[in-house]
């Protein structure tokens, strides 16, 4: 089930790793919880990450002080597609990160991303993103 990033806000981070086809972040807490950032692909649709501005190890070893999220629709200068955009700007003491992502899809699918919780009972390889 998909959460907020607020579920960040005002917890220490440990680490932050973006896989190398950039399309999930993932997120391990000091307290040894993991949240993953990404989209479970469906058919006519594309969702990946368009640009990190900062620096992520300014995040790891150090308090949230920021979470927030900001979207954008579609564009209709894409058609026949529909595009859209949704930042992620997080920042600790040490410096502020802002993960921009990008959709694309035929108009039908949703392009949101997801932000969820791994747990034991949750299957990666079902959500389409390896």
């Amino acid at each position: 089930m998909s959460t907020s990033i607020l579920q960040i806000l005002g917890r220490k981070l440990k680490r932050v790793e973006v896989d190398p086809a950039g399309t999930e972040v993932l997120f391990t807490l000091a307290d040894g919880a993991q949240y993953r950032m990404g989209h479970a692909r469906n058919c006519c649709e594309k969702v990946w990450i368009a640009d990190i501005t900062g620096d992520l190890d300014d995040l790891e070893n150090a308090w949230i002080l920021m979470a927030e999220e900001i979207s954008h629709g579609g564009d209709e200068k894409s058609y026949p597609y529909s595009d859209s955009w949704a930042f992620y700007k997080i920042a600790s003491i040490r410096g502020y990160v802002t993960i921009c992502w990008q959709g694309r899809s035929n108009g039908y699918y949703r392009t949101r991303v997801d932000f969820v919780e791994v747990d034991s009972d949750y299957d990666w390889k079902a959500w389409g993103v390896y």
